[in-house]
């Protein structure tokens, strides 16, 4: 999982997924979406201000998704977060090659030289 946005709302979300301890895809994004539900739908806790990047082999295939502070939530092939994240996502489309591994370094490195300027906080679960 990467984040963006405020640390200590990743921390919230990160806490309840290792809490959870997901065995399958679903049971992930569940446990990641879960406590921003609640958080945005409860008038005693203000909404939680964080976004991720979530890379998943929960299943057997890699999956990647993006989460946004509203919970939503969607699949995709190579995508970018936080300030700056225009940039680098027009990075990957332009180069991005479904089913080669092997540049996926070089593809990230690429991105975060497209003059991003976020922070990128990684929480290991």
């Amino acid at each position: 999982m990467l984040s963006s946005g405020l640390a200590g709302d990743a921390h919230v979300v990160a806490a309840g997924v290792k809490k959870a301890a997901p065995k399958t895809v679903d049971e992930l994004l569940d446990a990641i979406v879960h406590p921003m539900w609640e958080h945005g739908a409860r008038r005693d806790l203000r909404p939680l201000g964080v976004g991720f990047i979530v890379a998943s082999t929960l299943g057997g295939d890699p999956r990647l998704f993006g989460v946004d502070p509203s919970a939503a939530y969607w699949e995709m092939d190579a995508g970018a977060i936080g300030l700056g994240h225009e940039a680098a996502t027009a990075f990957l489309e332009k180069r991005y090659r479904r089913g080669v591994a092997r540049e996926a370094e070089t593809l990230a490195l690429g991105a975060l030289g497209t003059k991003m300027r976020s922070q990128v906080v990684v929480i290991k679960t």
